[in-house]
């Protein structure tokens, strides 16, 4: 009997939204993961005797999850800005990518807060790689997954170019989502100090 594809959610959610590895004592025994069974690729593998059905839906609704998440948070932090310097980027434009490729805006800014403005240069190179992948899974649906289930742990591999599912299949998606909140993170952290700091120094918003 197959234990449904609950468990290996849990255990894959552990590592996305948790950061650990979790330790399998079972071996890979079954199907190819880029063969279709009743419509989701598939894997069956066996942890401490049981057998386990680990659909790709399950890891791409994670992956989903966590990069509309990562969205977010980019696009309150252009509002914020936007409504704390005063740039007036209209509410239907008010998005990250708009902040940081419309150079009206970031020039703006940068004329306000140069400090501010090249901190988000740097990290907009920094989370660049993220949003394309983010603009893959949010827009354009299903993306291509590869995964590998062992002692080790699970693995789950991603093509190198997100919008080009015929491209090596060599990026982590475990990694990638660590060094993109690791990012994030930082992002916040200084983003948040550089505006306290303008506060304190020149009084209360908008400036």
């Amino acid at each position: 009997m197959i234990t449904n594809g609950k468990k290996i959610k849990e255990l894959a959610r552990a590592q996305f939204d948790k950061n650990k590895f979790f330790t399998m004592s079972g071996t890979w025994i079954a199907e190819n993961s880029s063969l279709n069974t009743k419509g989701a690729p598939r894997e069956i593998i066996e942890i401490a005797g049981k057998r386990f059905e680990c659909r790709h839906i399950d890891i791409h609704l994670i992956l989903y999850e966590f990069f509309t998440n990562f969205g977010s948070v980019l696009d309150r932090v252009t509002y914020e800005i936007d409504m704390l310097y005063d740039l007036r980027i209209t509410l239907k434009e008010r998005h990250w990518s708009t902040l940081i490729r419309e150079k009206p805006y970031l020039e703006k800014l940068g004329v306000k807060d140069r400090d501010l403005a090249d901190l988000l240069k740097d990290y907009a190179g920094k989370l660049q790689v993220a949003t394309r992948y983010r603009n893959r899974i949010v827009h354009d649906g299903i993306i291509r997954i590869d995964t590998d289930i062992s002692i080790k742990g699970l693995k789950v591999m991603l093509a190198q170019d997100p919008n080009d599912d015929a491209s090596p299949m060599n990026v982590d998606a475990i990694e990638l989502c660590k060094e993109v909140k690791y990012n994030l993170l930082g992002l916040l952290d200084k983003s948040y100090k550089l505006m306290l700091q303008r506060i304190q120094n020149h009084g209360n918003p908008p400036w």
